[in-house]
């Protein structure tokens, strides 16, 4: 029988129908319940009877397609958009001042139209122009060609990153959240604490999307959560989920993460993503627990000469 601990993973589901037939159910373990289970499939959510089920075990995760990994980086350059961008071909040149690896990297993805050491070589310039040190991000597998060209190159590597993808079951309106389309200054300052001190063209980057909200939740006056979500291309990015040290361990970050998903819901999401370093062990169980699996990651690469 399944497990808690396998809430978030894909599991494939035998079960007696009425009819006494058999069937399988194949998606991710989203509850377990006293008398019932839920399995999000790619249909819709499933309740199955635990008197139903003949057989049940996790299996290894639905391969990713390189298409789905470009799509999904791409709707996430939406998500946290940088200052400037440029083309070259299908590549991505993002610069934002040197705040954040997300909006001062190039996005490898597809056809630069000229050798990859050519547009290896036009980073560099594109950056340097700027006074900004070329560093790329670079999503495997699907750019796995670029990545041996730079190691080659004698480029560093570092944080590396896991990308994972939901739907957006967990959503749960929730009076204590407040939600608001830009960052107050507590809001800022408790930021801060993770990415150190905000230079004035973070507030462009961080309100940059169309559609964005700013979570805060409160405890006792004082500022003890927070979070920012943005939809674009029909995903939900999730960032920026931080208790404070006083309140962890309180269930603050699943109210928060359930406000933002129903309010990017209510702007037309289906599916949620977030960017998180493979070191961030809690973070990653957190999100598993929500429901999240693992859709690809990325690895950072920098000039250093």
């Amino acid at each position: 029988m399944l497990v808690k601990d396998q809430i978030g993973r894909r599991v494939v589901i035998r079960r007696r129908l009425p009819d006494q037939h058999l069937t399988d159910v194949v998606g991710v373990l989203r509850a377990l319940g006293e008398m019932d289970l839920i399995v999000a499939t790619d249909k819709g959510e499933v309740t199955i009877r635990y008197a139903d089920i003949v057989a049940a075990k996790e299996v290894p995760p639905r391969p990713v397609k390189y298409s789905e990994i470009a799509a999904l980086e791409r709707a996430a350059v939406g998500g946290w958009p940088p200052v400037e961008t440029a083309a070259l071909g299908d590549w991505v040149l993002r610069a934002g001042g040197g705040w954040t690896n997300r909006a001062n990297t190039a996005l490898p993805i597809g056809d630069p139209c000229v050798s990859l050491e050519e547009g290896v070589a036009t980073v560099v310039s594109w950056y340097k122009e700027r006074g900004l040190q070329p560093r790329f991000a670079v999503p495997l597998p699907l750019a796995r060609g670029v990545a041996r060209v730079l190691e080659a190159q004698g480029w560093e590597s570092y944080f590396p990153t896991t990308v994972m993808v939901s739907d957006l079951s967990f959503a749960a309106e929730d009076s204590d959240v407040v939600l608001a389309d830009e960052p107050d200054e507590a809001w800022l300052r408790m930021m801060a604490g993770q990415k150190g001190e905000l230079p004035p063209i973070a507030r462009s980057i961080l309100t940059g999307p169309e559609m964005v909200t700013f979570a805060s939740l409160y405890c006792g006056g004082e500022l003890a959560a927070i979070g920012r979500c943005a939809v674009a291309d029909g995903w939900a990015g999730f960032a920026l989920v931080q208790t404070s040290l006083p309140y962890r361990g309180q269930g603050l970050a699943r109210k928060v993460m359930g406000a933002l998903a129903a309010w990017a819901r209510a702007a037309g999401a289906g599916r949620g993503y977030l960017q998180v370093e493979e070191a961030n062990e809690p973070a990653i169980s957190l999100y598993t627990r929500l429901g999240f699996a693992r859709h690809h990651g990325y690895v950072h690469y920098r000039l250093t000469d």
